[in-house]
């Protein structure tokens, strides 16, 4: 089980004052004993690191306490840069975005959920992934891999926090 976290207002207050928000924290902890007999990997998926410098920062100052908070390891960032968005663009919305293209204008009517299920159906299928993210509403969609009587499935779970 892929467990994707947010960062901004999921875990931390703002990338500008990094507070741990406790009571999300708790209400995470809380979904997650339901799945005890899973293992899990933890994915930080947060608009807030879009490039090399944002992902030194987390590194340096919050990725081992998160990883102690939840007494999991980081198996992967997704690094949300315009480089990164335009390959998960055109895997999710068909779309050959332009050098000089907007992220904003690529991403305009899709929402969070859908560039997450982009990614999943891309590189998780097969498993079951949840995004706890403060801006996604409660869901669960299953994709099965041939037909609805297939055996393999890949569930994708968002929870608002």
């Amino acid at each position: 089980m892929n467990i994707f976290l947010d960062l901004e207002n999921t875990i931390i207050d703002s990338w500008d004052n990094p507070v741990f928000l406790e009571e999300k924290i708790d209400f995470i902890k809380n979904k997650l004993q339901k799945f005890d007999s899973e293992e899990k990997t933890l994915i930080l998926f947060s608009f807030a690191v879009d490039n090399n410098h944002s992902l030194n920062i987390f590194n340096e100052r919050l990725k081992y306490e998160i990883e102690n908070l939840f007494n999991l390891q980081f198996s992967k960032i997704v690094l949300f840069s315009k480089d990164n968005l335009f390959k998960i663009a055109k895997q999710a919305f068909n779309i050959e975005p332009l050098v000089d293209d907007n992220i904003n204008d690529i991403f305009l009517g899709n929402t969070k959920e859908q560039i997450f299920e982009a990614l999943i159906l891309k590189e998780h299928l097969n498993e079951t992934s949840i995004l706890f993210d403060d801006t996604v509403s409660n869901s669960i969609k299953e994709v099965f891999e041939d037909n609805i009587f297939s055996s393999k499935s890949t569930k994708l779970i968002t929870i608002r926090v």
